[in-house]
């Protein structure tokens, strides 16, 4: 069996990472962690109350718990709770989801 080099090997090759905020871990951070385990993008969703307890974000930076990270090379987008309910939706319905990043703020574009 050949085995694939590079971060598609992962357990996530392919894959859009969907991944909830906070947690300890910083944007960077998580999306670093997805892009080693083969992912091609980075979801990091909210849930209800997130914003509240860990405030308004307006920039998904590198800079987190005194450290500096890398930029990661996959695409990383925030959702607010209401995208989030409906892709946890998705990914959770029988078959998965198929989905892609899109740069878009309309309700329609989730």
């Amino acid at each position: 069996r050949r085995r694939r080099r590079g971060p598609s090997a992962g357990p996530l090759a392919g894959a859009i990472a969907l991944v909830r905020r906070g947690g300890g871990c910083g944007f960077a951070q998580k999306a670093l962690v997805a892009q080693a385990a083969g992912a091609v993008g980075c979801i990091i969703y909210e849930c209800d109350g997130d914003r509240k307890e860990m405030g308004q974000v307006n920039a998904m930076g590198q800079h987190f718990g005194g450290r500096d990270f890398p930029a990661p090379s996959i695409p990383c987008v925030l959702v607010g709770a209401r995208g989030a309910r409906r892709l946890l939706d998705a990914a959770g319905a029988p078959g998965g989801a198929t989905a892609r990043i899109g740069m878009s703020t309309a309700d329609e574009a989730l």
